[in-house]
């Protein structure tokens, strides 16, 4: 199936989840998605980072504007990007079997609960953009990808125990410029972070 783009609209009906955060989602619209191993960042920089994340957000109240959006990204979306990059923990998902089992759970509904446009995953996180399909939240969906591939995960290792982070990062995407920015960003992530073939699994159905 063909990955049908379309942008927000602030005319339409935007509903408001209350999670860890205010979320915001709008049926058809398009997401970037990211998600991290458990031991990815260690407790007192993601306590701290939280901390200052969350008065963020008490003083600038969602939907933002553009300005906002940028100076919340650069403050911090960048740094969890960096630490990440930095490739700490298990990173189990540098193995290729893990990320086999990835991807397969990634593509296994594709065209009947979403649609996919692109992906990466990195040796302990997952980047994806993906447009929920009517009756589907993003919240479900990344639950059952989460929940299904924590349990195979934990088997093909021979270990227990929490596998990925509660909590997701996801980036409601505005625009046709945005989406490329997004998919430019997944496609170049695993030089950035100096890996080699060998560590990460990239899909590209943007075709470009």
């Amino acid at each position: 199936m063909a990955f049908q783009f379309k942008p927000f609209n602030w005319a339409d009906q935007v509903e408001k989840r209350k999670r860890n955060l205010p979320h915001w989602e709008q049926e058809g619209a398009t997401y970037f998605v990211t998600w991290r191993l458990a031991d990815s960042v260690d407790a007192d920089t993601l306590r701290i980072w939280k901390q200052e994340r969350d008065a963020f957000h008490e003083l600038h109240p969602k939907p933002w504007d553009e300005a906002t959006e940028k100076a919340y990204h650069e403050r911090f979306t960048r740094r969890m990007e960096l630490w990440l990059d930095a490739g700490h923990g298990s990173c189990v998902l540098r193995e290729k079997r893990c990320r086999e089992i990835m991807a397969e759970c990634l593509h296994h509904f594709e065209g009947i609960r979403y649609e996919l446009a692109c992906w990466v995953i990195m040796p302990n996180h997952v980047h994806v953009l993906l447009r929920p399909l009517p009756g589907w939240s993003l919240d479900r969906i990344l639950h059952t990808w989460k929940s299904f591939t924590a349990n195979r995960l934990n088997e093909a290792l021979g270990r227990e125990g929490m596998l990925w982070m509660d909590e997701n990062f996801d980036h409601m995407v505005r625009d046709k410029a945005s989406l490329e920015r997004f998919a430019k960003y997944i496609r170049s992530n695993p030089t950035k972070a100096h890996l080699s073939i060998s560590e990460y699994t990239l899909w590209d159905g943007l075709g470009v």
